[in-house]
């Protein structure tokens, strides 16, 4: 989960993305090995996430508070969205349809 929490921590946060169950003791100075489709579906993931939790902020009565939980109910969808674009930890090693599935589904349910 190397990409997703560190795409989270960008978002939120390192100490969002430790709460959140990301292992954020990954030394910053790797080489990626992720391909083009990988590096697309994090990125997406990524842009999804920006565009929920500012979606989600609009809808709250103060924008910038982050102790309701409207705010922790994104962070959570977020976390599970990002861990959905994360090709690299899925299963099989790469993209699998019922893996994708599964995970959808669990985000959908964090999304409520």
């Amino acid at each position: 989960m190397r990409n997703a929490a560190t795409a989270f921590a960008a978002i939120y946060g390192r100490e969002e993305a430790i709460k959140h169950g990301f292992n954020m003791d990954i030394h910053r100075l790797q080489q990626s090995e992720q391909s083009e489709l990988e590096a697309f579906a994090l990125a997406g993931g990524y842009n999804i996430s920006n565009f929920n939790k500012g979606l989600m902020s609009q809808m709250m009565a103060d924008p910038s508070d982050t102790t309701n939980d409207c705010y922790s109910t994104t962070e959570d969808c977020n976390a599970e969205i990002m861990v959905l674009a994360d090709f690299a930890e899925y299963t099989l090693g790469g993209f699998d349809v019922a893996t994708f599935t599964e995970m959808f589904k669990i985000m959908n349910i964090k999304l409520m």
